[in-house]
């Protein structure tokens, strides 16, 4: 934020170093927002992208028990659906 620096002042008055705190104060937690910002735009497009998962998975279950023959295969591909399922939750969280 180099467009933020002010040359020293003339005097070294009470004031002024009062005003050059407060800024250092300011521009360090507009840092911290900025990071912060970035890292909840990120959160934010992951969960986007679970949902449209979600979407994909919950359209291709619906086909596939139109499709399937029996129940079984019907029972089969959930059963593998909800492990993948689990196994992503388990590595994204890191548990």
């Amino acid at each position: 934020m180099s467009n933020f620096a002010f040359p020293q002042p003339r005097e070294n008055c009470d004031k002024c170093a009062e005003f050059l705190k407060a800024f250092d104060q300011l521009r360090n937690k507009c840092f911290e927002l900025t990071d912060d910002l970035v890292v909840y735009q990120d959160l934010v497009n992951s969960l986007k992208r679970s949902v449209v998962s979600a979407h994909n998975e919950k359209e291709a279950l619906q086909q596939y028990c139109v499709d399937a023959s029996s129940d079984m295969d019907k029972l089969a591909f959930v059963l593998e659906r909800e492990q993948a399922f689990t196994d992503i939750q388990f590595y994204s969280f890191g548990t």
